[in-house]
């Protein structure tokens, strides 16, 4: 396994071993010390960011979710009836729909952060004109 799975995998067993009030308290912790030494609007920016990333871990994880129900039945099932092979197209439309939406995100996660880079370098020239 390749070292950033096998970190994301070690990352992710040692948060589900915390208890809630530990998960919070280190959630807590983690956002003070991303916004040390940053304005108002460089946090709002750097929120925004982790946010987004939230949000396709989720659609990524949705998609992969429905994706292996899919699996499962089509390996459990296979003497289906006409009427059911017509379901599975439909959810097939369903997981292309899904791919589309996050490719979609994906467009704008790189387009936002174009607009993150512009918006950092307009601010270090402000700061250089100081």
């Amino acid at each position: 396994m390749p070292p950033l799975q096998t970190f994301n995998k070690d990352l992710v067993n040692y948060l589900l071993s915390l208890d809630i009030t530990s998960l919070s308290l280190l959630q807590s912790v983690i956002a003070i010390l991303l916004s040390e030494g940053l304005n108002a609007d460089e946090q709002d920016l750097l929120g925004n960011f982790i946010t987004n990333i939230g949000g396709i871990l989720t659609t990524i994880g949705s998609y992969l979710d429905v994706h292996q129900e899919e699996q499962n039945k089509t390996t459990t099932n296979n003497n289906e009836s006409a009427s059911q092979k017509d379901t599975e197209l439909d959810k097939k439309d369903s997981l292309q729909s899904e791919l589309e939406k996050m490719q979609r995100q994906i467009r704008e996660l790189q387009q936002q952060n174009k607009d993150m880079l512009n918006y950092i370098n307009k601010l270090n020239s402000k700061l250089n004109c100081f």
